[in-house]
């Protein structure tokens, strides 16, 4: 449902609460689209051949770089995300998934360009607070999110990186930090498939994420229209 052009993730949200209370069973594809024909939804281009190879492509990616996905109805769908308006429908994980789930969840977010004060204090923040057993969970971002996962990481402490693009395309300048929150037991995730490029809405997108799986959100530095305010 998400690859056919013209369904977001509000419309798919309504296409599931029709079919849930009618115990409707769809176990292909066609079935789907014949579904979608009979709700007669507006505005839909929808090519079966292209969208089973997208699918396919995307399982196949998942399955060679050991993202997992997980799907609103899987018994493993972080129970957080389930007590928010607009819950994910689809998220990709890699590393560990408990993490989400973790009643010691701080998330520690700013500016991409912080001062150095703001920079060195985010990073002490989530040290400081990793030393009193609190998993930071912050945007994977330069700035105070990177500091963020880093003064973490520095205290040995995992760390959970919510991104605004599939795993497969975070910058190269952030694939070390990546590697190591994998390496140091942490958790990566996204709604977006492995090789989804960041689009301009993705930002607003994550940042619902990051506060609905944190018990608590600490801005240590924003812009007036920055993503973090």
């Amino acid at each position: 449902l998400h690859l056919i052009n013209g369904l977001g993730r509000k419309t798919i949200s309504k296409i599931l609460s029709y079919i849930e209370p009618k115990n409707i069973k769809l176990n292909n594809f066609s079935e789907v689209l014949k579904l979608l024909s009979d709700m007669k939804l507006k505005r839909l281009k929808i090519d079966e051949e292209k969208i089973e190879k997208e699918a396919s492509i995307i399982f196949e990616c998942c399955k060679k770089n050991k993202i997992r996905i997980i799907g609103l109805y899987d018994n493993i769908y972080p129970y957080k995300f389930r007590t928010i308006e607009d819950k994910p429908l689809l998220l990709y994980a890699d590393g560990d998934l408990k993490l989400l789930n973790q009643g010691n969840n701080i998330a520690i977010v700013g500016t991409r360009t912080p001062s150095q004060e703001g920079y060195e204090i985010s990073s002490i923040l989530a040290e400081r607070l990793t030393e009193e057993e609190c998993c930071i969970v912050s945007g994977f971002a330069s700035g105070c999110d990177e500091a963020a996962h880093y003064g973490c990481l520095q205290a040995k402490g995992n760390t959970v990186a919510v991104i605004p693009s599939g795993h497969l395309n975070v910058l190269k300048q952030n694939r070390p930090l990546y590697n190591m929150i994998i390496y140091n037991g942490g958790c990566i995730i996204s709604e977006l498939p492995p090789l989804a490029k960041t689009e301009k809405h993705s930002f607003i997108d994550r940042n619902r994420l990051i506060a609905a799986v944190s018990e608590g959100v600490i801005v240590v530095e924003g812009g007036l229209r920055g993503g973090t305010s």
